[in-house]
C-alpha cells in the first residue's frame, strides 16, 4: 500500500511540473523550460508537438488528473476492509490503461521527434511503478474485478464523505480541462516569435532619431562626412554642383 501511494505521489509531482512548464509554454511564447538543456533534452519539444496534448487537453494536465484519481482510490478504498483487499486490483486496471498511453507516448517522443522529455520520464517510471506494484499485490482473478467493483460503489454512494469526494474530484478535473489555455504554441510559432522580437529591437535602434544620438556620436559623424572627397556634378546648363560621395 505504501509503495502505491509514493509512486503516486512522485507520478503527481512530476506530472504537476509538466503542467505548469506546458502552461508556461502556452502563455509566454519565449519561455524557456529549465528541462530544456538541448536539442535531445528538451520538454518543450515534447509539449508543443503534435503527441502534446489529447483533444486539445494537454497530456501533462491528463497525467496530473491520473494520479489524483489514483490517490482519491486509495483514500477511498481505505474506508472499507474489503475495499481496501480490492485496491491492488483497481490500480492495476488503471495502471494498465496508463501504461498503454505510456508506451505510445514514449514511442512518439524517443522514436518520432528523437526527443526526452526528463519530466515525461518521471511521470512514465511512476505509471510503470504503480503497474508492477499494483500487479504483485493483487489477491483476486481481475475476471472478478467488475463484481466486486459494483459492490464497492453501492457503498460509495452509502457514504455521504466519499460520495462528496468523489463529486468534488470530477467536477474540480472539469474545471481544469476548461480553464486550461486551449491554444498550444507550436515550436515554429516560438522560434517565429523570437526573431520577430529581435528584428523589432534591430528596427527601432535604426529608426531612431537623429536626436536621441549622444553629442559625441554626432560630432564623430559631422567629422566622418567632412573627411569624404568631393566630386563634381555637372548639371544640366553646365551648372556644376559639388556633393559629398554617399557612402555605403
Amino acid at each position: 500500500m505504501l509503495l502505491l501511494v509514493v509512486a503516486a505521489l512522485a507520478g503527481l509531482g512530476f506530472a504537476a511540473a509538466s503542467t505548469w512548464v506546458h502552461y508556461q509554454i502556452l502563455n509566454d511564447p519565449l519561455y524557456s523550460s529549465v528541462c530544456d538543456v538541448n536539442a535531445t533534452l528538451s520538454c518543450t519539444e515534447a509539449y508543443t508537438s503534435r503527441y502534446g496534448a489529447v483533444g486539445g487537453v494537454p497530456v501533462a494536465l491528463l497525467g496530473v488528473l491520473f494520479f489524483a484519481f489514483v490517490l482519491l482510490v486509495i483514500a477511498l478504498c481505505q474506508r472499507s476492509t474489503i475495499a481496501r483487499n480490492n485496491l491492488p486490483g483497481y490500480i492495476f486496471a488503471v495502471a494498465t490503461v496508463g501504461l498503454a498511453g505510456v508506451l505510445y507516448l514514449a514511442y512518439a517522443s524517443f522514436v518520432v521527434l528523437k526527443t526526452v522529455c526528463l519530466l515525461c520520464v518521471g511521470t512514465y517510471a511512476a505509471i510503470i511503478a504503480l503497474f508492477l506494484f499494483s500487479g504483485a499485490a493483487a489477491r483476486y482473478p481481475m475476471s472478478t474485478l467488475p463484481r466486486r467493483a459494483s459492490g464497492d460503489m453501492r457503498r460509495l454512494v452509502r457514504t455521504p464523505a466519499a460520495l462528496s469526494a468523489t463529486i468534488a474530484f470530477a467536477g474540480a478535473a472539469v474545471l481544469a480541462v476548461v480553464m486550461f489555455p486551449g491554444e498550444p504554441v507550436s515550436a515554429s510559432a516560438r522560434a517565429a516569435a523570437a526573431s520577430d522580437a529581435a528584428a523589432s529591437d534591430v528596427a527601432a535602434e535604426a529608426q531612431a532619431p537623429a536626436a536621441q544620438l549622444s553629442p559625441e556620436v554626432l560630432q564623430k559623424l559631422h567629422a566622418f562626412l567632412a573627411e569624404q572627397p568631393r566630386v563634381p556634378i555637372v548639371a544640366a546648363g553646365g551648372v556644376a554642383l559639388r556633393v559629398e560621395r554617399e557612402v555605403a
